[in-house]
């Protein structure tokens, strides 16, 4: 990707390679964001039950992770040789898998603060250095379009952490159900760095295609529209991210299904990296776009007064089934606007993104406490979406249909 040019009359290589490529990427955003972002979320209950944390300390911490992760994307954006740099994504890599076992060895908020800071700027690299890296690497084989299944390892990570966190609380003594599951995800993500580290070795080879070129000015006037979309979905969207097993808990119809809300919402979100691009290739990224983000604001309003199971599964599908591929046509699409800056626009809409959900969480938690309910931060994060749903519907810059070559 940016940086380099590709040659676009790469023939495919053998399936079992950009297999191993895809997996191995997919591999590398469970640790990353699926158990270095998203853990967060199932571990929170346990946090407030076991400690007696609030909603708006719940949300802090949630915060100071995601200042991390806009540092590491701004870094990313800034300095875009540091996002090619495989010494650096190694750092990032073990800062990543000791933020999950350090959150299990303390109860300082400050401490927990300043762990997930450090894992947020983690996230934020290997986030760009992943999904840049991966997709570079099966362009030059020829398998561009395999490229949106990467990022179901975001949605595959938040299956193991939904599947696994309750199981950890079961094993752990009366009040350690936080520390164990933390202790936990630490181990599933070392496996889980093990067996990426292993396909990588297996599937890498120096590329012959590839030569440095410098990278053109950025075309803003085309960008801005789809940036400050993207801002708005992580306004709205973070607050379910971030807080969906815990509303779902104090909601008294439905607390029991909370765990399994964050496992439906992994499943939905898998083949959704896949779907939305194939539907973005039917009938054009923008009503696709637009498509997600209504879909998404209409789980949010649901989620306000979900009473029964279908309403439950409605919500962790709307949720789990729209943001991950919002973020596939997203990288696409701006990838689309200027290839040869696309690790670049891959870094610099991440770190916006991450503005985004810097601010929602720590307001939303603010909120909840305030009013004791979730229905307002709810109701503000459907409204975010809806904004950015406007900005996508009158953005001229979009093609009539996904671009085609190379599917």
């Amino acid at each position: 990707m940016s940086g380099f040019h590709v040659n676009s009359c790469a023939l495919p290589s053998p399936p079992r390679i950009s297999l191993g490529i895809v997996i191995a990427g997919m591999l590398g955003l469970v640790i990353a964001m699926g158990i270095g972002r998203f853990a967060y979320t199932p571990v929170l209950p346990f946090m407030q039950r076991d400690l007696g944390l609030d909603y708006a300390t719940g949300g802090w911490i949630a915060g100071t992770n995601l200042v991390g992760y806009l540092v590491g994307a701004t870094w990313a954006f800034l300095i875009p040789s540091s996002a090619r740099s495989h010494k650096i994504a190694a750092i990032m890599l073990l800062t990543s898998l000791l933020g999950s076992y350090t959150m299990g060895m303390t109860q300082s908020v400050m401490l927990w603060s300043l762990i997930r800071f450090a894992a947020g700027i983690a996230s934020g690299m290997l986030f760009v250095y992943v999904a840049s890296e991966a997709t570079q690497r099966l362009m030059e084989r020829g398998r561009g379009n395999w490229a949106g299944a990467i990022y179901g390892g975001v949605g595959c990570g938040i299956i193991l952490t939904g599947v696994c966190a309750p199981w950890f609380d079961n094993l752990a003594p009366i009040g350690d159900g936080w520390k164990i599951a933390w202790l936990g995800f630490g181990g599933v993500a070392t496996v889980a760095a093990a067996l990426a580290l292993f396909l990588n070795a297996q599937t890498h080879h120096p590329a012959s295609a590839l030569t440095e070129h410098k990278h053109p000015p950025l075309p803003w006037p085309r960008l801005y529209m789809i940036a400050i979309a993207y801002f708005f979905e992580a306004l709205g969207y973070i607050v379910s991210a971030t807080f969906l097993v815990t509303i779902i808990t104090t909601l008294p119809a439905v607390a029991d299904l909370a765990p399994w809300a964050w496992v439906i919402s992994g499943i939905a979100a898998v083949p959704s990296t896949l779907l939305w691009p194939w539907l973005g290739r039917k009938i054009g990224v923008k009503w696709a776009m637009s498509a997600a983000y209504v879909l998404q604001a209409a789980g949010m309003l649901v989620c306000m007064q979900a009473s029964t199971m279908i309403e439950v599964v409605f919500v962790a599908v709307s949720f789990g089934g729209t943001f991950l591929g919002i973020v596939a046509l997203m990288m696409a699409e701006g990838g689309r606007r200027s290839p040869p800056n696309s690790r670049r626009i891959t870094a610099m809409l991440t770190a916006g993104y991450a503005v985004g959900q810097v601010i929602a969480p720590i307001v939303a938690g603010w909120i909840a406490d305030a009013s004791q309910s979730f229905a307002i931060p709810l109701a503000m994060a459907a409204g975010c979406v809806g904004i950015g749903l406007l900005f996508i519907v009158f953005d001229r810059n979009y093609e009539i249909s996904f671009p085609t070559t190379g599917d």
